[in-house]
């Protein structure tokens, strides 16, 4: 029992609600790296067809320690979306727009981390 014991951290001591009781405050790094990209692109093709379209990607990994400083754990959650508009006017009052998006997102929670 004494070698599990080892891993739960000593408290730091104080009282809670005037009840004894250990407090545990853990500050760890947490690392957050943002990267994506986005794009965009308009062309008109003539005075009645126009075409535009935009990208996004995004990936951001993400680590922190657990709740009591002894394991890391890890977060990967990545996105991409596509949207596209195609507009042709046939005359000044009637206008058509044909429009497509398509989105697709995953994350992956709670990783174990390896070196902490």
């Amino acid at each position: 029992m004494k070698k599990y014991l080892a891993l739960y951290p000593a408290g730091q001591g104080g009282s809670y609600r005037k009840r004894r009781c250990e407090c545990f405050h853990v500050s760890g790094q947490q690392v957050i790296n943002e990267n994506f990209v986005t794009t965009r692109i308009d062309h008109k093709f003539s005075d009645k067809d126009g075409l535009f379209g935009t990208y996004l990607y995004d990936r951001t990994p993400y680590s922190a320690p657990d709740s009591m400083g002894n394991v890391g754990l890890g977060s990967l959650s990545s996105r991409q979306i596509v949207a596209a508009e195609e507009t042709h006017s046939f005359t000044p009052t009637f206008v058509n727009a044909v429009r497509f998006g398509y989105n697709h997102e995953t994350v992956n929670n709670n990783q174990s981390l390896t070196g902490y």
